[in-house]
């Protein structure tokens, strides 16, 4: 008898007989007859291969048809990651299109996942050009967490060598090979001479990164048109932002049709794919936050209809009639109602909570009553900001006035004397990281409000009701033994005065704005973790991707209209390392002024987030009940 293998089902079969181009096999416990070429004689069989040609033939097969289970970068990184980092790499691997927006809350380790996911790729694939595109202030940061933890070494190219480059590879893509890592600013990105010379070329991406993404939510803006241009000539694209949705739905539209534009092309039907979320998002915080098994239930029940997709229904079906709900259960629905956002095969969305990361947040809202010399003064801005609102188009620069004087009273009155001698207002006053406005210059008639405002501002003399308020919270930081505290501020001048007055009560101070170069604030933010200082005063720029894991104060001396900056700038300290048990957060508001209508807007606003992408961490406080 002779053994073979029967073809059609890779069984091994012993041969009974053979005639006429015909054997009888026994097979499965059975006798078969079946036609000779469907056999595979044992010496026509492939001979046993020694271990290394096994490891040889594994290899070269994992090359040609890469798997999606079998992590190819495994321990070739300088760091051991978290669990949860691991997510965003399957999740990108399991990618139709290779593209996936990071919404990790803030200090998770996306710069970590981004480069799990780099590498993993790298491993896989030849990759010619891999291009990281951050904020400028992130440059420095981007390139050294790179080759600390993962032994990459990317270039930081200005826009001038970023141009160079692009000639470069039209030139010699076809003759030479290529491997090229390099980091960019937006700045650089969306410089004239740099879209003119994407248009003209052949230039192509094999890996692109781009941090903070949400500063590409605006279709109106050079940005999201230079993102338009790199991301349309990009194999693989990494989105990451803590915060894609900052004012509207329209904010997370915008960045997804930059990701995929085939599939996010209709607003409209962009609202109504994802009309379940609200609910989804509702339900999950409240099995998350471990709600009453009575009140999941009943929220369950209500949105069972037939409004929601059948998987929904069931979901909500199987939750209205449990019994308990165990963490098993829990992990399991949560699970259930998270692949039921039809977000999710692009977005990754990780909480602390899930992770056990989350630390509590102490949320204080600081109600600033002012004098009559102060109000004096607001209401003589007010005059000027109604006086020149017919002429000034709509927007930030109608409102920058008021902004200002609620921001700091005597720093504003500085700003003042200077639009007064210049007859601008001067847009470089001021570090909105999503600005692109231009100085405005102010009628000649509007000068008599200009010197009702210097007048009355020269009558408040060194009262300053905000501050006081500031060191009363200082004072009792102070008797809590917390040393270290970042405060933010979205005006410079507000910075500049406060330097002083800080100094005065004996405080060692360090500061950075927009001014100041990416090397200098670096520089800073290093010098802050070695206790060279007490406070560190920031605007918009330090806000976003720096880590202060060390610190555990955020004092907002001002609100932006973006509820999304605020969870930035608590992002600074809510970071995984964090050395403290509890974050404190203080937002100074005076009472009656623009700071009032803020406030509720970011209410507003923080809802439209928490229905489309999940809840967030507190970060206003109990202004609301207060006012």
């Amino acid at each position: 008898m002779k053994k073979a293998i029967y073809k059609p089902t890779n069984q091994n079969t012993i041969i009974l007989s053979q005639t006429d181009g015909y054997c009888e096999i026994l097979l499965d416990n059975d006798y078969k007859t079946v036609s000779i070429d469907d056999l595979a004689f044992e010496d026509e069989q492939v001979k046993f291969s020694t271990l290394d040609e096994l490891k040889e033939n594994i290899f070269i097969n994992c090359i040609k048809n890469p798997l999606s289970d079998i992590l190819y970068s495994y321990n070739t990184n300088r760091l051991t990651p978290e669990p949860h980092q691991y997510k965003p790499l399957i999740k990108f691997l399991n990618s139709e299109n290779s593209r996936v927006l990071i919404a990790d809350e803030v200090g998770l380790g996306k710069t970590i996942e981004a480069g799990m996911i780099y590498k993993e790729i790298d491993k896989r694939e030849e990759l010619k050009v891999s291009l990281i595109i951050v904020p400028s202030s992130l440059t420095l940061k981007w390139q050294e967490e790179l080759a600390i933890r993962f032994d990459e070494h990317f270039e930081i190219y200005k826009t001038n060598q970023f141009i160079n480059f692009i000639d470069e590879f039209d030139r010699y893509s076809s003759s030479r090979l290529f491997n090229e890592k390099i980091i960019i600013s937006y700045h650089t990105l969306r410089d004239e001479r740099v879209m003119q010379k994407l248009e003209d070329s052949f230039f192509e991406v094999d890996f692109l990164i781009m941090d903070e993404a949400h500063t590409m939510r605006n279709y109106k803006t050079s940005t999201f048109k230079s993102g338009q241009m790199i991301t349309s000539r990009s194999e693989h694209i990494l989105f990451l932002t803590a915060t894609p949705v900052q004012n509207s739905l329209e904010d997370l539209f915008n960045i997804l049709s930059l990701l995929d534009n085939d599939y996010f092309k209709d607003f409209d039907y962009f609202q109504k794919m994802i009309r379940p979320n609200a609910t989804i998002h509702r339900l999950i915080a409240l099995i998350r936050n471990s709600h009453s098994l009575d009140e999941i239930k009943a929220f369950a029940q209500e949105y069972i209809s037939n409004e929601f997709p059948t998987e929904l229904q069931e979901i909500f079906n199987d939750i209205a009639t449990m019994q308990s709900l165990p963490s098993s259960k829990k992990v399991e629905f949560i699970d259930r109602l998270t692949q039921a956002d039809h977000l999710s095969f692009i977005i990754n969305r990780t909480k602390k909570k899930d992770v056990g990361r989350s630390l509590p947040r102490n949320a204080t809202s600081i109600i600033v009553e002012i004098n009559e010399a102060e109000q004096a003064y607001y209401d003589a801005v007010i005059a000027f900001v109604k006086f020149i609102y017919p002429h000034v188009p709509q927007g930030f620069i109608t409102i920058m006035p008021e902004r200002m004087v609620s921001s700091s009273m005597l720093a504003s009155l500085e700003s003042f004397k200077k639009l007064q001698r210049s007859g601008k207002l001067l847009v470089s006053d001021v570090d909105d990281l999503d600005a692109e406005y231009e100085d405005y210059t102010i009628e000649h008639e509007a000068k008599r409000y200009l010197d009702d405002i210097i007048f009355k501002g020269e009558q408040i003399g060194e009262s300053d009701s905000k501050f006081l308020r500031f060191e009363e919270v200082l004072r009792d930081l102070d008797s809590q033994n917390i040393k270290q505290k970042i405060l933010f501020s979205f005006f410079k001048k507000t910075l500049d005065y406060l330097e002083p007055k800080l100094q005065n009560l004996g405080y060692s101070v360090g500061k950075i704005h927009g001014d100041f170069s990416t090397e200098e604030r670096f520089a800073k933010v290093k010098a802050f973790k070695r206790g060279e200082f007490d406070i560190l005063l920031s605007s918009e720029v330090g806000s976003e991707g720096l880590d202060m894991q060390f610190c555990n104060v955020v004092i907002n001396y001002d609100l932006p209209w973006n509820p999304m900056r605020v969870e930035q700038r608590i992002g600074r300290i809510d970071r995984i390392g964090q050395q403290f048990d509890k974050l404190h957060i203080f937002n100074l508001c005076i009472t009656g002024s623009i700071e009032d209508r803020i406030y509720n807007r970011l209410y507003t606003k923080l809802g439209i987030f928490e229905n489309s992408i999940g809840e967030l961490e507190p970060i206003l406080g109990d202004l609301e009940k207060q006012l």
